[in-house]
């Protein structure tokens, strides 16, 4: 397995090879009206008795959450990285990219070009364990669904003189905004974040 797989596996087991996308948008939603050729699936999608869940996350029948297709991309492209940004950080090179469908991220240390170090394991839709697409966004919780735009930007980049990352999600609608916190132990946080689930703890690069 893939060191994406491994250790996403490890930080997120609820998220595995799990997906979400503009497949488990609610029927009669905005995509819904305006898309007639998705209507039959975003239907099964939200029926419990074909693809969907009896509980969407509010108590009522809809599409599932991220947490209750694990492994249903195992057999396809499993943790399918898509932007891919490299940047200056805390004085030093990191790498950041995010999965396509389970919105799993990961942050590498490439000062030593020729052995990346995985730093930092995180989520970008934490809510999505329990909670549809559409539950969470109407909750204004949802984060980051198919995150294929990041932005890295330096201190001198920065709207706040802290390197940061932008993430947007191509299929949330959804932006956030992430900052390095630097020292013995470098991470991304988003410093707006109220789930508690912003960050992880640093793996030992230096093992």
């Amino acid at each position: 397995a893939s060191e994406f797989e491994v250790e996403g596996c490890k930080a997120y087991p609820w998220a595995h090879n799990g997906i979400q996308d503009e497949e488990f948008a609610n029927v009669n939603g905005t995509l819904y009206m305006a898309n007639e050729g998705i209507r039959e699936t975003l239907a099964e999608m939200n029926d419990p008795n074909i693809d969907g869940c009896a509980d969407g996350g509010d108590g009522q029948p809809g599409a599932c959450a991220l947490g209750d297709t694990v492994d249903e991309r195992s057999a396809k492209d499993g943790y399918a990285a898509e932007a891919v940004k490299v940047g200056q950080a805390c004085g030093k090179t990191y790498l950041v990219t995010v999965s396509e469908k389970n919105s799993v991220g990961f942050l590498y240390d490439l000062t030593d070009i020729t052995s990346p170090q995985l730093t930092q394991v995180f989520h970008l839709s934490p809510e999505s364990e329990t909670k549809n697409p559409t539950v969470a966004y109407e909750e204004r919780t949802l984060g980051e669904i198919d995150s294929e735009s990041i932005l890295f930007l330096d201190e001198t980049e920065s709207p706040t003189g802290v390197p940061s990352i932008i993430f947007a999600g191509a299929w949330s609608s959804t932006t956030s905004y992430w900052e390095f916190e630097c020292g013995d132990s470098v991470s991304v946080t988003d410093p707006t974040a109220t789930n508690g689930d912003s960050t992880v703890t640093e793996t030992n690069g230096d093992s």
